[in-house]
C-alpha cells in the first residue's frame, strides 16, 4: 500500500468527509425533529391453571396442559373476536390531527378540540380525510376530496351537515382555544375493520415466562395516552371475559360427562351386536380346532398335486421322443403308473422298432418290407400320441380343481387368525368400555370437570403503565448512528478514491514508475488563480515556484555541461499538464541569470505562449516563418522581462507536422543557436501528435512535464517509450503543480526564514537526480 498516496488522497477528501458528516448529522437532526415519537405501554398477566382432569386418572401431563392453556389464551387475546369487543370500549372511531404541514401532524386523542357525531349511510363516509378550518367558536369550514373535485362547506358547530356518505355534526370541546394558534385540523372516521387492523399492527402479546405462566401485553402508538388506554382496557375486558367463562364451566362439565356416558353405552351395544353376528356367521366358537383341520386337508391336496406333476413330466418325455424323427429309444422309459392301453402301445412300438432294425441290416429303406414296417410304426405312434394328449388333458383338469379347492381353503384359513384376533381385541375393548361406563355412572354426581374442563384464572401482576419517554426516536442512538455512518461512509469514500486513483500524486510515485531522472518539482501556485499561462517569476521572483525553477535551472547545468547555446524541448503527454507554463517561467528564470533566452511556440494547433505575454492576435510567427513569409526579425517578440524573447505560433497552418519536418525548421534552430544562449521549444503533447518528437531530435535536453494529480500513471508509458524506443538519452522529467504538503512530507524539511515573498514552505532538492548524475559521471 502506498501510504504517501493514501495520505494525499485523505487530505484532498477532507471537504467531502466534512460534507458526509454534515449530511449524516443533518439526517439525524431531521429524524429526531420530525419523526413522530413512538410510545410503548405494557402490562403483565399471570395465568393460574387449575387442572382437574387428574381426577379422572387419565394420566394427563399437568405441565403440558399448562403450556397449551397459555398458548390458547394468547391466541384469544390476538383474535378478531376479542378485538371487536375491545374497540367497542375504546374511543378509536374518529381520529383527529392538527395540521402543521406535510412533515409533522400531531394526533389529538384526549385533548380533542371538537367532537364528531356521525350517521353512516354508505361506506363512502369511512376512512375519508376531512379538513377543518375553525374560523370562530361558531363557524368552521369543512373540505374533502371527492374524486378529483374538492368539496367545500361552510357550517356551524352543533348543526348537522350532510356530506357524501352520511351526516356529520361537529361540537367544540373545552380543549379548543384560539389562543393556541391552531385552527387547522383533519379528522377521519374509521370503520370497524380499520380499527381492528390498527390494533393488530400495534399490539404484541408474548409469553413472558413459560415456567411462571405469565403473559406480557405491549401496545405502541404515537400518543402515550392512547397506548395506555388500549392496554388498560385489554386487562379489564379480559378479566371480565375470564369471569364469564368461569360461570359457564359447570354446565359444560355436566354436558360433557352425559355425552361421554351416552357414547360409551352406544359402544357397548355395538360390541354386543358384533359378538352375536360373529357366532352366527362363522358357526363356531373354537377357531383353533377349525384351523388344524384345514391345515391337514391342505397337506393332502399338496401331495395329490405333486403326484400329478410327476405324471405330467413322464407324459411330456414320451411325447418328446415321439416327436423326434430319428430312431426312438423307449427301452429305458419307465412305464409304471401309465394306463394298460398306453403301456401295450409302447411295447408294440418297441417290438416294431427292433424288427425294423433287423430288416435294415439286410435291405435298404426302399424295400417293400421296410416301408410296410415304417407305416405300421407311424400308425402306432399316432395312436400313442392321441392317448397321451387325452391323458394330459385329464391331468390338467385335475390340477385346476385341486388349485381352486386349495385357494378356497387358503382364503378361509388366512381370515381365521384375523377373525380370532379381531374377536379377542373386541372382547378386551368391550371389557374396558364396560369398566369406564360403570366408573362414570358411579361417580357422575362427583365429576364436575371433563377432558376440556381446565378453567384459566388471571392475576394482573403489573398494570398498564403510562409511558414517560418515547422508545423512538432515541436522540443519542440517532446521533451515534449518524457519526458511525459518517465515519463508515468517509472510509468507503477515501478507499474508493484510493482504489480508483490512477493519477501521479508524488515525486516518489513518479520515480517508481520511470527510470528517467527527475529534473525537479514545481509546486502549485496559490497566490492567485491563473485563467491562462502567465510569466509569474517576474512579478514573484521570491516565490516557491521561482525558487523551484532556479533549482531546475541548476540541475540543467549538470545534465548539459558543454559550452555554447543550448536547445531545450519541453513537452508532455496531453494538454493541460503545464508544459507551456514550465517553458515560459523556466525561460524567465534563466533570463534572470543574464542569459539570452527565446521561447518558441511549436504548438500551432493550440498556441498558448502568446497568451502568457499578453499577445492575443498573432499575424506572424513560427508558421509564417517556416513557410518563408516572414523572417526572424519580424517574428521575434521582446517581453517585459529583460533577456527574454519569444516567437508565437502564428496563424494556424493546415500542415504543422510537415513544417517541423522541413529543412527550414532546422535552419531556424541553427540561426537561433547563434543569437541566443538558450532556445526553449514549447512543443505539442507527444501523446497526441508526433510534432514534439521531431523537435526533440534537434534539442540538447528534452524536458517531459508531468502534472501532479492530473497526469495518469499510464502517461509514463509514453515517457518510457521516448527514452527506450526513441532512445532520447538526454530526456528528464519535471513534476508540476505538486501540493506543498506533499513536497514537505516527501523531503522532510522546508524553507521558513521569511526570505520568500509569500513566506511559503519549500525545500525541493532532487537528491536522487544528483545521485544519478554522480553515478553516471
Amino acid at each position: 500500500m502506498d501510504w504517501e498516496k493514501l495520505a494525499s488522497i485523505s487530505r484532498k477528501s477532507i471537504p467531502f468527509i466534512i460534507l458526509i458528516f454534515a449530511l449524516t448529522i443533518s439526517a439525524a437532526i431531521f429524524y429526531v425533529r420530525y419523526i413522530p415519537p413512538l410510545f410503548e405501554s405494557s402490562s403483565e398477566l399471570k395465568l393460574d391453571v387449575k387442572d382437574e382432569t387428574s381426577v379422572l386418572t387419565f394420566g394427563v401431563d399437568p405441565q403440558k396442559n399448562n403450556m397449551n392453556a397459555l398458548s390458547g389464551e394468547m391466541e384469544l387475546l390476538r383474535s378478531k373476536v376479542f378485538f371487536s369487543r375491545l374497540i367497542d370500549s375504546l374511543d378509536l372511531d374518529v381520529t383527529i390531527r392538527t395540521t402543521f404541514g406535510s412533515l409533522k401532524n400531531e394526533e389529538r386523542y384526549r385533548n380533542k378540540p371538537f367532537r364528531v357525531d356521525y350517521q353512516v349511510k354508505s361506506a363512502d363516509l369511512h376512512n375519508r380525510l376531512f379538513n377543518v378550518h375553525i374560523s370562530s367558536k361558531e363557524h368552521y369550514t369543512l373540505t374533502y376530496e371527492l374524486g378529483e373535485v374538492t368539496q367545500r362547506f361552510e357550517a356551524n358547530f352543533g348543526k348537522p351537515l350532510v356530506v357524501n356518505g352520511g351526516i356529520i355534526t361537529l361540537f367544540l370541546t373545552e380543549h379548543y382555544s384560539r389562543g393556541e394558534g391552531f385552527d387547522d385540523y383533519s379528522f377521519k372516521i374509521n370503520n370497524k375493520e380499520s380499527q381492528i387492523n390498527f390494533i393488530q399492527q400495534n399490539l404484541k402479546v408474548e409469553a413472558q415466562s413459560l415456567a411462571a405462566n405469565t403473559i406480557k401485553i405491549t401496545f405502541t402508538d404515537n400518543d402515550k395516552y392512547k397506548a395506555y388506554d388500549v392496554v388498560n382496557t385489554i386487562d379489564s375486558l379480559y378479566l371480565e371475559y375470564s369471569r364469564e367463562q368461569k360461570m359457564q364451566a359447570n354446565k359444560q362439565k355436566i354436558a360433557f360427562l352425559e355425552e361421554q356416558m351416552g357414547n360409551t353405552a352406544q359402544t357397548l351395544e355395538n360390541y354386543e351386536n358384533y359378538f352375536e353376528s360373529f357366532t352366527i356367521e362363522n358357526q363356531t366358537v373354537d377357531l383353533q380346532k377349525d384351523m388344524a383341520e384345514t391345515i391337514q386337508f391342505l397337506n393332502q391336496l399338496d401331495s395329490q398335486k405333486r403326484a400329478l406333476k410327476i405324471y405330467q413330466i413322464k407324459i411330456d418325455k414320451v411325447q418328446a421322443q415321439l416327436g423326434n424323427n430319428e430312431q426312438l429309444e423307449f427301452g429305458s422309459l419307465t412305464l409304471e403308473n401309465f394306463p394298460e392301453s398306453i403301456t401295450e402301445l409302447i411295447e408294440e412300438i418297441n417290438v416294431l422298432e427292433t424288427e425294423r432294425l433287423q430288416l435294415l441290416e439286410k435291405y435298404n429303406e426302399n424295400t417293400y418290407a421296410v416301408r410296410k414296417l415304417n407305416n405300421e410304426l407311424k400308425i402306432h405312434k399316432q395312436e400313442l400320441n392321441d392317448q397321451l394328449a387325452y391323458l394330459e388333458k385329464n391331468i390338467s383338469d385335475e390340477l385346476g380343481r385341486i388349485a381352486k379347492q386349495k385357494a378356497e381353503l387358503g382364503g378361509d384359513f388366512k381370515s381365521m387368525p384375523s377373525k380370532g384376533t379381531e374377536y379377542n381385541k373386541s372382547r378386551r375393548f368391550y371389557e374396558l368400555q364396560e369398566e369406564i361406563y360403570l366408573t362414570l355412572a358411579q361417580n357422575k354426581m362427583e365429576f364436575e370437570i371433563a377432558q376440556a374442563g381446565t378453567i384459566p384464572e388471571f392475576t394482573i401482576l403489573s398494570s398498564a403503565t403510562l409511558p414517560g419517554s418515547p422508545i423512538r426516536p432515541n436522540p443519542m442512538l440517532a446521533y451515534g448512528i449518524a457519526i458511525v455512518s459518517g465515519l463508515f461512509l468517509s472510509l468507503v469514500f477515501v478507499a474508493s478514491r484510493y482504489l480508483l486513483h490512477d493519477k501521479i500524486s508524488s515525486q516518489s510515485e513518479l520515480e517508481r514508475l520511470t527510470s528517467t531522472p527527475v529534473l525537479g518539482v514545481v509546486p502549485n501556485y496559490k497566490k492567485e488563480k491563473l485563467e491562462t499561462t502567465r510569466l509569474i517569476v517576474k512579478d514573484s521572483p521570491k516565490s516557491m515556484v521561482s525558487e523551484s525553477l532556479r533549482s531546475i535551472r541548476t540541475n540543467m547545468e549538470f545534465l548539459h555541461q558543454s559550452s555554447g547555446s543550448r536547445v531545450v524541448t519541453v513537452s508532455s503527454t496531453v494538454s493541460g499538464e503545464g508544459k507551456t507554463f514550465v517553458s515560459v517561467n523556466l525561460g524567465g528564470i534563466i533570463a534572470m541569470s543574464g542569459f539570452k533566452v527565446i521561447v518558441l511556440d511549436l504548438d500551432m494547433r493550440k498556441p498558448k505562449v502568446n497568451l502568457a505575454f499578453d499577445e492575443e492576435y498573432m499575424t506572424s510567427g513560427m508558421s509564417t516563418l517556416l513557410i518563408g513569409k516572414h523572417d526572424l526579425d519580424r517574428t521575434i517578440r521582446k517581453t517585459k522581462q529583460e533577456n527574454l524573447y519569444y516567437i508565437p505560433s502564428g496563424p494556424t497552418p493546415p500542415n504543422p507536422s510537415e513544417l517541423l519536418m522541413g529543412d527550414s525548421f532546422k535552419e531556424v534552430i541553427r540561426k537561433l543557436r547563434a543569437e541566443f544562449d538558450v532556445v526553449i521549444l514549447d512543443t505539442p503533447p507527444v501523446g497526441i501528435v508526433s510534432d514534439g518528437v521531431m523537435a526533440m531530435k534537434l534539442s540538447d535536453l528534452s524536458v517531459y512535464v508531468v502534472r501532479a494529480d492530473y497526469s495518469k500513471r499510464k502517461f509514463i508509458k509514453t515517457l518510457n517509450r521516448l527514452k527506450h524506443i526513441n532512445r532520447f538519452k538526454n530526456i528528464s522529467v519535471i513534476l508540476n503543480d505538486l501540493s506543498l504538503h506533499s513536497m514537505n512530507k516527501g523531503y522532510g524539511y522546508n524553507y521558513g526564514y521569511g526570505y520568500y515573498a509569500e513566506d511559503e514552505e519549500s525545500g525541493i532538492k532532487p537528491r536522487k537526480l544528483l545521485r544519478f548524475l554522480k553515478k553516471e559521471g
